[in-house]
């Protein structure tokens, strides 16, 4: 029943992959970056902005009328192009009832990569009021690729989630790797989320340094940024649990927080 199930899933994805996706976004959000490494996971086509200027709108210029030509070519194209393959498109398109005309020719699905940045002359964007949202601020690429990858209903793949501060250099010991290890065995896949806590004398490290630390000593788990959290809330029938795993006495009595006071005695 599983293998079968499994096959369903695998028949799913390969469904829903022939679809256009369109990033949209201001110029420096990260809409080429996160398509390539949406394109290491996935078998589709990207049309970026730049190459499509140097190719299919060869000569146009930034005026809104040539943004406005520019944008419904590369629709076009992405309409032809999606009967093969997936087709992710990562081209600001920044006017909105631009975007509506691009929506009549080829209906794609919009993912809106939101980020703060320096207002530059000759540089615009209207913002989207409910397309799909990827807050580039508050995580990263791993982060988005996991996000988009959730929107679109393609990742068949479930994780086992470990939230923590993973502070250095307490950040893995014996009882994290005994739980990893546990779940490994399961045939379970990782993902360790760490919380963006404020730097302190208690949490020295940066988010990104404490990401770099732990994908080099687990490079087998999935290793994401997200925001600093309180507690973990659920309602009914979520689609997942909390589980706690119970570990011989021994390991279960490891605290990083000792391990961490220690260090500091010696």
């Amino acid at each position: 029943m599983r293998g079968e199930a499994r096959e369903q899933d695998m028949e799913i994805v390969k469904k829903s992959l022939n679809k256009i996706v369109w990033l949209t976004g201001p110029s420096g959000a990260g809409k080429t970056t996160l398509a390539r490494r949406f394109q290491e996971n996935h078998d589709c086509i990207i049309l970026d902005g730049d190459e499509m200027r140097d190719s299919i709108s060869l000569g146009a210029g930034f005026s809104k009328e040539d943004r406005r030509e520019h944008n419904l070519r590369v629709a076009r194209l992405a309409k032809i192009l999606a009967e093969q393959k997936m087709v992710i498109v990562s081209v600001i398109a920044p006017m909105k009832d631009v975007r509506k005309e691009i929506d009549q020719i080829c209906s794609p699905t919009w993912i809106y990569l939101k980020r703060k940045l320096p207002k530059r002359r000759g540089h615009f964007y209207e913002e989207p009021d409910n397309y799909i949202t990827i807050n580039i601020d508050e995580c990263n690429l791993e982060a988005a690729l996991i996000a988009m990858e959730v929107f679109l209903h393609i990742n068949p793949i479930k994780y086992s989630m470990f939230i923590g501060r993973w502070q250095a250099p307490e950040a893995l010991h014996e009882g994290h790797l005994a739980l990893f290890n546990k779940i490994r065995k399961e045939g379970g896949q990782i993902l360790i989320a760490i919380r963006n806590t404020v730097k302190s004398e208690t949490d020295p490290l940066t988010a990104k340094q404490r990401m770099e630390l732990i994908q080099n000593k687990v490079p087998d788990a999935k290793v994401i940024i997200i925001p600093d959290i309180k507690e973990v809330v659920y309602g009914r029938e979520v689609g997942y649990k909390v589980r706690q795993i119970k570990l011989d006495e021994k390991i279960e009595n490891i605290s990083g927080s000792k391990l961490r006071n220690e260090t500091k005695k010696n």
